[in-house]
């Protein structure tokens, strides 16, 4: 069903949190699925780091501001795909809403 919670602001501007996945994984969104869904709200100027599962491709969506990825600046709308990095590493350019897919 329909799963409605509030996110703690604070800690998605700090760094990625994971807020869907599978029952037991502590996230507060569970999905019957081999997915799932960490969300950040960086400021400018913020570094992210994270380290990407191999055998697992990743899905970075940015919904607002800009970040540079291996180079490449992706603005509100843009994405990418990973599937053989082994981490993703964003310098944030302008306040940004990321949203990140853990997919098999």
């Amino acid at each position: 069903g329909y799963q409605q919670k509030p996110l703690d602001a604070d800690a998605l501007r700090q760094g990625w949190c994971r807020v869907v996945a599978t029952l037991g994984s502590g996230a507060p969104f569970v999905i019957n699925a081999d997915a799932a869904l960490d969300i950040a709200w960086p400021g400018a100027g913020t570094r992210l780091h994270r380290e990407l599962r191999s055998g697992r491709r990743y899905f970075l969506h940015v919904a607002s501001g800009a970040v540079e990825l291996a180079g490449k600046t992706l603005e509100g709308g843009d994405a990418a795909m990973l599937s053989s990095e082994a981490l993703l590493d964003l310098n944030v350019l302008d306040a940004a809403q990321l949203l990140l897919f853990d997919l098999p």
